[in-house]
């Protein structure tokens, strides 16, 4: 692709993340560490192509450092950097490199300054965190008794050479060294502080991954500039576009093409964008209008109720929620008439009950609108079997007293289908609230 506003096109730096202990390798602790480091490279502007786990062994961790050195830009490691015989960080880098471990008296002094503050003697163990590689620059560590290393091999990756950075296992120690030291200095000494990454999200329901690249071909592909990824999640589909700018505003001006892109094709599946779901959306288009709602429930439901007080005024533009486990309870409370003797609970026969549920609760509570939805308790997805679809439906009855009545057979991993069904009667009312419907 060609450069933009005449400059010849960015290509980012690489990075491999390494996160290092036995406690990560056998699932012991979830590393958390990686998924930040690779955020915060990201709005850097750094592309993290790699992330991986090694143990408390010398020869993997050699390995692994030298592995990123020829596939990558930069490395950053967390862990192994304390002072015990399994902290090895300092060491596998050093030997990795051919760089004899040094002391650092300045560090040294440091270390020695925070078991004086704590009123405690230093163990002699405790100096092995004041050397490191020769010729690295010290990464200061204010909280706690591991500095971290900043090492450049001109010999590395690609014409410019390779950075290894490594930090503290510790969470808040490696984030308050990152945000205080490591990225400033790196944004002084690489010339990223001229490059800005930006994001942007469009969320969609009611269409697969398969579906989106089926009616966007090559929107997702790996050379493609701007970036599209695509990801799922409780039924959500989310498209995040990436792309640099020298400022946020060429970023978001070199995605707007793609942006028009998804919105021309995808537009009646779109709902949303940034970190909002289904319920933030109907909650905001309630709240822009000063409207209210009761909603009903019936049978094995989902618990949309429940979904719709997450969100930030979500309680207020709730007028009344209820839940019943049959329509007999359900038609006794709002005196609706059935048929006697009483028929077998049939998605038609829960239609019409819902649609009068609806109409009902939104004269009761005053609100400006009645929802009501559910299926049956003997169709509970709790028991499915593989490819089993469910009857759900909803009924929607508005301030200008439409009546919308949507029935569908939907499925999923039980995992899954509870929100599928709740968001599937979300983005119907949010359609209507939307005037998209």
């Amino acid at each position: 692709m060609s450069g933009r506003n005449g400059n010849e096109k960015w290509t980012p730096k690489t990075a491999e993340i390494i996160a290092i202990g036995d406690e990560l390798i056998t699932g012991q602790r979830v590393d958390t560490n990686t998924a930040w480091l690779a955020s915060q490279l990201a709005l850097l502007g750094v592309q993290p192509l790699w992330h991986t786990t090694v143990g408390d062994s010398m020869e993997q961790n050699i390995e692994a450092f030298r592995i990123a050195s020829q596939r990558a830009d930069w490395t950053v490691a967390t862990g192994g950097l304390g002072p015990t015989a399994d902290d090895l960080t300092r060491h596998a880098i050093g030997e990795a490199f051919g760089r004899p471990l040094v002391l650092d008296p300045a560090s040294l002094e440091a270390i020695e300054s925070l078991f004086s503050g704590r009123k405690r003697p230093m163990p002699e163990r405790n100096r092995v965190q004041a050397y490191f590689p020769q010729g690295c620059q010290v990464i200061p560590n204010r909280h706690g008794t591991a500095p971290g290393i900043d090492l450049w091999i001109p010999e590395g990756c690609g014409k410019s050479g390779h950075r290894v950075m490594a930090f503290p296992g510790v969470p808040a120690e490696m984030k308050a060294m990152w945000n205080q030291i490591a990225r400033p200095r790196m944004l002084l000494e690489t010339n990223l502080a001229n490059r800005t990454l930006s994001f942007q999200t469009v969320k969609l329901f009611g269409i697969g991954e398969s579906e989106v690249e089926t009616l966007v071909p090559n929107l997702i592909d790996r050379d493609r500039d701007p970036k599209v990824g695509i990801t799922a999640s409780q039924a959500t589909i989310t498209l995040r576009i990436s792309s640099l700018g020298s400022d946020p505003a060429q970023a978001l001006a070199f995605q707007q093409p793609t942006l028009d892109l998804i919105h021309a094709k995808l537009a009646p599946w779109i709902f949303g964008s940034g970190e909002m779901d289904l319920e933030d959306a109907v909650v905001m288009e309630l709240a822009a209008r000063n409207q209210t709602a009761a909603v009903v429930e019936v049978g094995a439901s989902p618990r949309l109720a429940y979904a719709l007080c997450r969100p930030s005024g979500g309680r207020a533009v709730l007028r009344n929620t209820q839940w019943f486990p049959d329509l007999s309870s359900l038609s006794r409370s709002f005196h609706l008439p059935r048929p006697s003797p009483l028929p077998a609970d049939t998605p038609e026969d829960l239609g019409a009950v819902l649609i009068a549920a609806a109409q009902g609760a939104k004269e009761l509570h005053g609100s400006d609108w009645g929802i009501a939805c559910g299926y049956l308790p003997e169709q509970s997805a709790v028991e499915q079997s593989p490819g089993q679809t469910f009857p759900w439906t909803t009924a929607i009855v508005g301030p200008d007293r439409p009546q919308i009545l949507d029935q569908v057979q939907l499925g999923g991993h039980p995992d899954v289908l509870p929100s599928r069904l709740i968001k599937h009667s979300m983005h119907r009312w949010w359609k209507q609230l939307a005037g998209l419907a």
